[in-house]
């Protein structure tokens, strides 16, 4: 990736630091980036807040808008989610807790009442 420079002697054509080109995934061809590459975002193609959460992001904002399995998104950021949720849609909701919870109303974990041992993806209580 080049972008013109002036000089004594008129513009030439000066390549782009290394890590810019790694970042930067299209230029104006001027020297600023329009679009950077996936986790980073314009002007200066730097990380997304948490990153190492997010799955997808738009990479003309901090914005991430989808998460990995273990997190889920508020506002555009990614959390890592609930202990008590073992798999989440990487957006807003669990998909699976962990045994002896299910899935409430507002599709995360809550405990299963007096149980012990739990059974499946949608933790049937088999043990009191």
């Amino acid at each position: 990736m080049y972008y013109p420079s002036s000089n004594n002697n008129g513009y030439l054509c000066v390549l782009h630091p290394y890590e810019f080109q790694l970042k930067c995934q299209k230029t104006d061809g001027q020297g600023s980036c329009l679009q950077c590459m996936p986790l980073q975002f314009t002007p200066d193609c730097l990380d997304i807040p948490n990153s190492s959460l997010c799955l997808i992001s738009n990479g003309v904002s901090t914005a991430c808008t989808k998460c990995l399995p273990n997190a889920y998104l508020v506002n555009s950021i990614c959390l890592i989610a609930p202990s008590t949720c073992r798999r989440t849609d990487g957006l807003s909701i669990c998909m699976q807790c962990i045994s002896t919870y299910y899935i409430n109303a507002s599709n995360w974990c809550s405990p299963i009442p007096n149980c012990k041992t739990s059974k499946g993806v949608a933790n049937t209580c088999i043990e009191c």
